[in-house]
């Protein structure tokens, strides 16, 4: 394989399994000392923009925190912007960027519909743009692979497995605004839940939950709501992040046993994986989705041709966090234990 310094520039050489947990951080394979020694100067004289739609949610601080270390790392000039939940304000960022000839631009839109006009603009001005998140409208060059209906399927199948012999009736906690990777892990969800729920008189599936605010009170309040009008039911899957542990605080006030299942994972998450207050997590994991970002940008700003979607290894969409291994996959993500 001819590397970046003779040559069109080709680095598929680095690119091993797929995103997912190493015993230190970030991806199996995925081999940035080397691209960066490859590109020299392409790469320590870079200035790349970090775009992220808001800093109050733990797993986009750890995504962040995981690109300033790369950038200290590399040497890599980084310049940060905070959108702060407002799809103009990230427009008017991009556009900051662009006229300020950054080498390249990592995106955590707002909204992936609105963005797609800063994103095209940026890539027709010649600045690669890599989104953590698909824009699929846009000319962004990389992303990732999500992959999040087969994650979706892989939790509803794990929740029936838990419930194995018993009775399940189950509900999804949701937000159906923004974010299309979460209509796919619903999708995911019912995919495995409504078949199940036809096909035994001993499952019952009770559709979703919506919350169209992201404020815990909001989510813990919701699930209060249902778990009062619905006696029955003893599991809920939220479909992201941090909510799980709002829906988690919903179960505790009404006293009832339900378990509590997520997807994502933060170390705060996985604390309450350790007390018992959520089930398990199917963890997508932020310090694994920043380093991939950074690799596929470095790989555009040094002048690779089709670079690929970013993807998880397969064994990493099939880890699934409990109390019995927590401690473990907190060591590894986040280099410390819950206490």
């Amino acid at each position: 394989m001819e590397s970046s310094m003779a040559g069109e520039p080709n680095n598929d050489d680095l690119v091993g399994e797929g995103l997912g947990l190493d015993l230190g951080f970030g991806p199996v394979g995925y081999d940035l000392d080397t691209l960066v020694e490859r590109m020299g100067d392409k790469a320590t004289g870079a200035t790349i923009a970090i775009q992220i739609q808001q800093t109050d949610e733990p797993w986009n601080n750890l995504w962040l925190e995981r690109l300033e270390w790369l950038g200290e790392r590399y040497g890599i000039d980084l310049v940060i912007s905070d959108a702060q939940e407002d799809s103009a304000t990230e427009a008017a960022q991009m556009e900051m960027s662009v006229n300020r000839g950054v080498d390249g631009i990592i995106l955590f839109y707002n909204d992936p519909t609105s963005a797609v006009p800063a994103i095209d603009r940026a890539v027709d001005a010649g600045i690669p743009v890599v989104t953590c998140f698909p824009a699929p409208e846009s000319k962004a060059q990389a992303t990732v692979n999500d992959s999040e209906f087969e994650r979706g399927i892989f939790v509803a199948n794990q929740v029936l497995s838990d419930f194995e012999g018993r009775a399940l009736t189950a509900v999804i906690a949701n937000i159906p605004v923004q974010y299309g990777l979460l209509d796919e892990r619903v999708a995911g969800f019912e995919s495995v839940l409504i078949p199940a729920a036809e096909a035994s008189d001993d499952i019952e599936y009770l559709a979703d939950f919506n919350i169209l605010e992201l404020t815990p009170t909001d989510w813990t309040g919701k699930t209060i709501d249902v778990l009062t009008a619905n006696e029955d039911v003893n599991a809920i899957i939220a479909s992201y992040g941090s909510p799980a542990i709002y829906t988690a605080a919903g179960v505790l006030q009404t006293g009832k046993d339900v378990a509590v299942y997520g997807i994502d994972i933060d170390f705060a998450m996985a604390q309450k994986v350790k007390d018992g207050e959520i089930t398990a997590l199917a963890p997508y994991d932020a310090s694994a989705n920043a380093v991939g970002c950074f690799f596929s940008v470095l790989r555009l700003i040094n002048g690779d041709q089709n670079v690929p979607d970013f993807e998880y290894a397969p064994q990493y969409l099939e880890m699934w966090v409990t109390a019995e291994n927590v401690d473990d996959y907190a060591m590894k993500s986040f280099g410390m234990v819950p206490e």
